[in-house]
């Protein structure tokens, strides 16, 4: 008698970028890596809602959304104990280089953005241990 195989759920990105061209090399990115990708957005405040709803494993913002700064969505997410450790990857020029941060799962990837600099950094995300407070 044979056993089913079990499947594991694909890991979570939650993408919430406002430009297109940084959308699509998002999606591509974690698609390759093997995540399901949850959009649907432009917003910090529906972003962070989302997240709370989700846990997904990492998390993208554009360094200015719709309705807020990410700073301000960064801030939100780690006032809930569940995302205090979600990796956060913030997209963008200068603001995303100078996001003040002790933060250790948190990120900058200057604009342009491209799949393959997504690609590298979702590497070293997928295999890094993190802390669940």
């Amino acid at each position: 008698m044979t056993h089913p195989a079990t499947k594991t759920a694909p890991k979570q990105a939650l993408v919430v970028v406002v430009d297109r061209p940084t959308r699509k090399a998002c999606y591509e990115a974690f698609s390759s890596a093997g995540f399901a990708v949850a959009n649907g957005t432009d917003s910090g405040t529906a972003a962070v809602t989302m997240a709370r709803e989700q846990h997904p494993d990492i998390i993208v913002l554009s360094d200015q959304l719709s309705d807020v700064p990410a700073s301000e969505a960064v801030k939100w997410l780690r006032s809930n104990k569940q995302l205090a450790t979600t990796p956060i990857i913030v997209v963008g020029g200068p603001a995303a280089k100078n996001q003040q941060s002790n933060d250790d799962a948190f990120y900058a990837l200057p604009r342009p953005v491209t799949a393959a600099a997504i690609k590298a950094l979702v590497s070293t995300l997928v295999n890094k241990p993190r802390d669940v407070g």
